[in-house]
């Protein structure tokens, strides 16, 4: 299943020119279906809360659909490959929040990960004089088998990949 889902996303995402955002979008409602039935079996036997609905409402909107519309702004801004330090950032993020608004303790040896997360996520993020704005990327014009032979069967035309984000695929 896993494999079918890549091999749509791309797809989608090369050869038919779907926005990302729609895809991810797309991607969570599958999910949200695909897991209905686990969440049902494992409904509380109790009342439901008020504050529990609430919160669930908000891990929905704020940490699901708004930090997928936030990444993907990001990869727009910053590229792909930069936006990636984000999955360093967020465990720094989530103790900082976990000791100012839960009252959780703040030990030396969590410090000083902090500062390591912070400090390997600026060397990764430094631009280096070579850096340009769009990469200089030869983007592929035919498909390779698995032995890494051009195989032209799949597509009579060459297909452009974007080289850069926010650039639309052309066939």
């Amino acid at each position: 299943m896993s494999r079918r889902g890549w091999s749509l996303f791309l797809a989608m995402s090369l050869l038919w020119g779907v926005p990302y955002l729609m895809i991810s979008a797309w991607s969570l409602g599958i999910a949200a279906v695909a897991y209905t039935p686990v969440g049902v079996m494992q409904w509380p036997s109790g009342a439901v809360s008020v504050p529990l609905v609430l919160s669930i409402v908000g891990l929905v909107l704020i940490c699901t659909a708004t930090a997928f519309v936030v990444y993907h702004k990001l990869v727009a801004e910053v590229g792909a490959v930069r936006s990636t330090v984000i999955t360093y950032v967020n465990p720094a993020v989530a103790l900082l929040l976990g000791v100012v608004v839960l009252g959780e303790k703040l030990t030396p040896v969590t410090v000083l990960g902090f500062a390591l997360i912070l400090i390997g996520s600026r060397f990764a993020t430094e631009r280096t004089r070579n850096d340009s704005e769009k990469p200089n990327v030869a983007p592929p014009h035919y498909w390779m088998d698995w032995r890494g032979e051009r195989d032209g069967s799949a597509f009579d035309l060459p297909l452009h990949q974007p080289a850069y984000p926010g650039e639309r695929c052309t066939r």
